[in-house]
């Protein structure tokens, strides 16, 4: 499996570089080890919401990403990373444009689904926070916020949710 063999050799590279036991062989290692897919399409579905994603969200492209992530959710139904950013981006479309609670408990819902199948995934996690939010679930929130850090305490992705959420979340009280 080329996949097998590709964190192998990330492996010996950050032994080389970093040594053992540094945080950053931790998470480059958390990363290397991550499963991904051997479908070519589904793993372009990711790719392509993760530009709608880094580009700014237009409604018409956050539709398409959409749809290519249920398209590879359905192709390869073991890749959390396409569960992962198919329960983003609808937590976007919830929260930008249309506000159906139907929504938010489908992307908590496929969120949970990437957690499920990779439970050190700490941008799941994030995201869970995220959604935990608009759901005004303040207990979740943290604890999903928490868990993230926990996992990735130095990931660019994880700190920018955690910050925005903790920073927008200022309904819940002290002991929430």
């Amino acid at each position: 499996n080329i996949f097998r063999l590709q964190d192998e050799i990330v492996d010996d590279i950050v032994q080389q570089l970093v040594g053992a036991g540094a945080v950053l062989t931790k998470d480059l290692n958390k990363r290397a080890a991550k499963k991904g897919t051997e479908n070519l399409t589904a793993f372009e579905c990711v790719n392509f919401a993760r530009g709608v994603a880094h580009q700014g969200i237009r409604r018409e492209d956050n539709a398409k990403a959409l749809n290519c992530l249920k398209e590879a959710v359905k192709l390869d139904a073991s890749y959390a990373d396409a569960w992962r950013w198919y329960g983003h981006l609808t937590s976007w479309e919830y929260s930008t444009y249309e506000g159906d609670k139907k929504l938010l408990k489908d992307a908590a819902r496929f969120v949970a689904k990437a957690i499920s199948l990779d439970p050190g995934d700490g941008e799941a996690y994030a995201v869970q926070g995220e959604i935990a939010y608009y759901d005004g679930d303040w207990s979740t929130m943290y604890h999903s916020y928490e868990k993230a850090l926990g996992l990735l305490p130095g990931n660019v992705f994880v700190l920018g949710q955690v910050a925005w959420g903790f920073g927008m979340g200022g309904e819940c009280t002290t002991e929430e």
